[in-house]
Formats: structure tokens, sequence, C-alpha cells
């Protein structure tokens, strides 16, 4: 009973951890609204975002996308084995959250896309080359099945 009681403690902090990094980051992705007003459509539309607009450096959004997949996987490795009903619902609380987080962020990602065309032509260069390097791996392994 004793290590039950340890193991349902640590699967308490360590829920506790997720959740303030998740809001956390939940804060970050919602100002940068406030921080970069060309994101936010109703100022576009009233007319409040000055040309040039800044708009969020490379880095600080590489930053957050592995900030949100890395706390995505530790999610994911979550441990399932506790059977309570309430470790369901605080790590099912947990997922949605951070899907709403990843879907706010890939909105305002989508948005610097169509705003910075250089950045678009950045990202579509990458996939190409990540897709070239799948393939090159796929082939590998294929042709090495067949020997």
């Amino acid at each position: 009973m004793a290590n039950y009681a340890l193991t349902d403690t640590m699967y308490t902090i360590h829920f506790h951890q997720i959740a303030f990094r998740l809001g956390n980051l939940r804060e970050i992705v919602n100002q940068m609204y406030q921080d970069f007003p060309v994101l936010d459509r109703a100022q576009c539309e009233k007319g409040l975002v000055q040309f040039p607009f800044n708009l969020p450096s490379r880095d600080f959004m590489r930053s957050v996308d592995e900030d949100l997949s890395e706390l995505s996987d530790e999610l994911e490795t979550f441990p399932h084995e506790f059977s309570q009903a309430s470790h369901r619902l605080l790590r099912d609380a947990l997922s949605r959250r951070l899907e709403s987080v990843e879907s706010a962020f890939q909105d305002i990602h989508t948005k610097v896309l169509k705003l910075d065309p250089v950045r678009l032509d950045e990202s579509l260069a990458e996939l190409e080359e990540a897709e070239d390097c799948f393939n090159t791996a796929l082939d590998s392994l294929l042709f090495s099945e067949e020997d």
C-alpha cells in the first residue's frame, strides 16, 4: 500500500509539472496575439495594424513548436497503468488543453507563413528535403529486405 501511495504521489507531481508547463505555453501562445497584432484578424479589420509589421522570429516559433512537441511526447508516455478514474480524467483534460494550445499555435504559424513568403518558401523546401530523406531511407529499407 505504501508503494501505491508513493507512486500516486509521483503521478500527481508529474501531472502538476506537465500542467504548469502547458499553462506557460498557453500564455505564450495567447500573448503572441497582443505582441504581434497582425496575427489578430479583428485588429487587422479595425485598421489597428501598422505597416511594416513585425512577426515572431523563426527561432521563437521553432522554440515554441519544439516545446509543444516535447510536451506532447511526454503526455503520450504519461503513465497509463493507473485505473483510477481521476487519473484518466486528469490525463484526458491535459490532452484536450494541449490540443487547444497546439491548434492555436498552428493557426498562428499558418498566418505567419501567409504573411511572410520567404518563410513559406523555406518551409516548403524543408518539407521537400524531409520527403527526400524519407524516400531514401524507405528505399534502403526495401532494398535491404529483398537481399
